[in-house]
């Protein structure tokens, strides 16, 4: 064989021993792989609930002023007209006599008959009685109450057609009518410093309101139009209340857990974790008993989202709370 041959037949041979000396080496150098920690189990999760309860010390009722017709200019009108005389009758000013429009609209509330023989009918008293007066706008009155009233946000749309309803029954040429043009306004008229009156009082400033803006044509839940007035209950401070209702949640959660962690031979640790949960979902379905029940019939009782309003005098704050602790 030829030298050259016979050098090339060795560089291959050390080629092929030093592979695997370096596959070693390699495998020498890789990090080791740290052992898999056990879970930690020693966890308790309670479920929690905190709950305050204070007097109203405000109160807004949210009129809505409708318009409708064929035609948007026409229904505009409508609602402006009827806008200016709701925002009359709140402010103390005179009322201007409901047009035809008014009266087919069906925004104003009907009076019961005073004919001859009904049981309301009383001969002593022959004449109407007056209507409770409201305050003045932005003055307060002897028990520090203040009444104020603006004009909220404002829409236009198509109403939905109430034929379709109906379109089994309907004639033929009924089907096609299109749906009528709708503006609408909220009205908002509230009562600020209301926590120290007498319930009577309130009452009869919340039942003098919605006798003026059903006098001026506001929306009072006729056949033709059901919306009606929202009212809403607030507390003098909500953050402080919904503060104290966290601090309720958490010493009442605190406290049950420690029971459990006691009824099983162990000892409560810390606090580690905290979520907060949705106080409606934590309900049982269909509670309508009591007061309750009596708010959602009349269904002025508008709870707003991340609110705290409620449906009474009396305003309730909930919180829901998720507490994990640690076990000793």
């Amino acid at each position: 064989m030829p030298l050259r041959a016979r050098s090339l037949l060795v560089i291959a041979g050390c080629a092929l021993v030093s592979i695997p000396a370096s596959s070693t080496l390699a495998q020498d150098q890789t990090p080791p792989v740290p052992a898999v920690q056990p879970a930690l189990s020693d966890r308790l999760t309670v479920r929690t609930k905190g709950r305050v309860t204070a007097p109203a010390d405000e109160v807004e009722l949210e009129f809505v002023v409708e318009g409708d017709s064929e035609d948007a200019k026409t229904a505009e009108k409508r609602h402006r007209d009827r806008l200016d005389r709701v925002l009359a009758a709140l402010t103390g000013k005179e009322v201007e006599k409901a047009s035809d429009d008014d009266e087919e609209g069906g925004h104003k509330r009907h009076k019961k008959n005073k004919e001859k023989g009904d049981d309301d009918d009383s001969s002593d008293s022959k004449e109407e009685k007056p209507k409770a007066a409201l305050p003045e706008v932005g003055v307060p009155d002897k028990d520090g109450v203040v009444f104020l009233v603006r004009e909220g946000r404002s829409t236009i749309g198509l109403l939905t057609n109430q034929n379709n309803n109906y379109s089994d029954d309907m004639p033929p040429e009924k089907k096609n009518e299109a749906a009528n043009v709708g503006v609408g306004t909220a009205v908002h008229a509230t009562f600020k410093n209301v926590s120290k009156v007498s319930a009577k009082k309130l009452r009869k400033l919340l039942a003098a309101a919605l006798d003026k803006a059903a006098e001026g044509g506001a929306c009072m839940g006729s056949v033709k139009t059901p919306v009606r007035p929202a009212i809403r209950f607030r507390p003098k401070e909500p953050e402080a209340l919904a503060k104290k209702a966290y601090e309720d949640a958490v010493a009442k959660g605190r406290a049950r857990a420690a029971d459990i962690a006691k009824a099983a031979g162990r000892q409560l640790g810390k606090l580690t974790v905290m979520t907060e949960l949705d106080p409606l979902q934590q309900q049982p379905q269909n509670q309508t008993d009591g007061l309750q029940a009596f708010e959602g019939l009349i269904q002025t009782g508008d709870v707003l989202p991340g609110d705290a309003t409620g449906g009474s005098t009396e305003v309730q704050v909930e919180v829901a709370l998720q507490l994990e602790f640690e076990l000793k």
